[in-house]
């Protein structure tokens, strides 16, 4: 059942999206007559609280039109606490590759460059998201990708008690070796994210099948290789190939190593360009094909961990995701990120960076229109 919204300063028009944290709602600002978003903790205890709290500390410092807006945190009558962010009309990248699998190669370029482009800023403000994924993308009706939920991102100068060690946090299907160990965290993580992402964009499904936990460790840990789309779509061109290969590398060491670079090469594969026009762009390894002897060790304590998870029941074969995993005993409780909500931030920039010209600000509006009950 969603947790129920009580507070006098919104009111709830709809569930928006559900997931083991929470829900999220589209409300009504009754004091700015605003839509907005809230996102509402169903089981409040210390550490979901702290999690929370940490989210909305993250995210307020946070102020990029690729990245969703957030607002503040209030209190409700029942105990919850409930999350205001940003609300615009769109639907997730998840849903979009459902109804069209393959986009174009343009609009594959073009979103990748904007989402490289916000990650590097969240980057260079010492925050890592650790589960980007298609559901934590939303596309905007502006054709715009929005990244939403940092509520497992975490500070990357800054150690916190809030991830234990041995928590696995993220989405399987597009979690990078590290991990999945787990080891240290770091902005090549994100990047990893993204060169799956692409290679779903480009090939119309999830590279190499990787769908559950233990599809993951096998695929990540014990036999790692990185996408490689030349095999499927020969056609496309040879940099790009390249470019998901050194992102989705199992060795750390061997992917780029910020967005900036990731997106300067987007966007010269995007005009055409056969190098990046980037003054600080770097030589990047060749990608490893044995992983890294750290993760050997760790790889088979993983897979006990595993097994004694199927034994015991602690996944389920239809659901993908998994925020929080101890290696013993099976998980009893965690963080599973709402995802597909339909949410996107209001607070675009006025000047668009990808392309370098104002974007028009739409006059606001006081009423609108709900999606279809069956894009919920």
């Amino acid at each position: 059942m969603a947790p129920i919204v009580e507070h006098p300063r919104f009111e709830a028009l709809r569930l928006a999206g559900q997931g083991g944290m929470g829900a999220v709602f589209q409300a009504r600002d009754r004091e700015l007559d605003e839509i907005v978003a809230l996102k509402v903790l169903s089981f409040p205890d210390s550490t979901s609280i702290n999690r929370f709290r940490r989210e909305v500390r993250i995210a307020r410092n946070l102020q990029h039109p690729y990245i969703c807006r957030v607002f503040d945190i209030y209190d409700l009558p029942n105990g919850n606490r409930a999350l205001s962010m940003a609300w615009i009309e769109g639907e997730s990248l998840s849903k979009r590759l459902r109804r069209q699998p393959l986009p174009s190669l343009e609009q594959v370029l073009e979103w990748g460059v904007r989402i490289a482009d916000a990650l590097d800023y969240a980057h260079a403000r010492g925050v890592v998201h650790r589960d980007i994924k298609p559901g934590n993308i939303i596309i905007d009706r502006e054709e715009r990708p929005i990244i939403v939920d940092f509520g497992i991102a975490r500070e990357l100068d800054r150690s916190s008690k809030l991830t234990q060690a041995g928590d696995l946090m993220g989405t399987p299907a597009y979690m990078a070796p590290e991990q999945l160990v787990p080891a240290a965290t770091d902005a090549r993580t994100d990047l990893f994210a993204l060169g799956v992402i692409l290679g779903e964009m480009l090939l119309g499904e999830i590279p190499g099948g990787v769908r559950d936990l233990p599809t993951a460790v096998l695929a990540r840990v014990i036999n790692p290789t990185p996408v490689d789309l030349g095999p499927s779509r020969p056609e496309l061109p040879k940099d790009l190939i390249a470019l998901v290969r050194e992102l989705t590398a199992p060795d750390v060491e061997a992917r780029p190593t910020d967005g900036q670079i990731v997106a300067a090469r987007l966007r010269a594969l995007r005009s055409g360009a056969t190098e990046p026009d980037l003054a600080v762009s770097r030589a990047i390894a060749a990608p490893s094909t044995s992983p890294s002897l750290r993760f050997v060790g760790a790889a088979a304590a993983a897979a006990l961990a595993l097994a004694g998870l199927a034994a015991a029941g602690g996944w389920g074969q239809s659901e993908p995701r998994v925020d929080t995993v101890r290696p013993q005993p099976p998980p009893s409780e965690g963080l599973v990120p709402v995802s597909d909500a339909g949410l996107t931030s209001t607070a675009a920039s006025k000047s668009d960076p990808i392309r370098g010209a104002p974007n028009p600000t739409p006059p606001r509006r006081r009423e609108r229109s709900l999606p279809p009950a069956e894009d919920m």
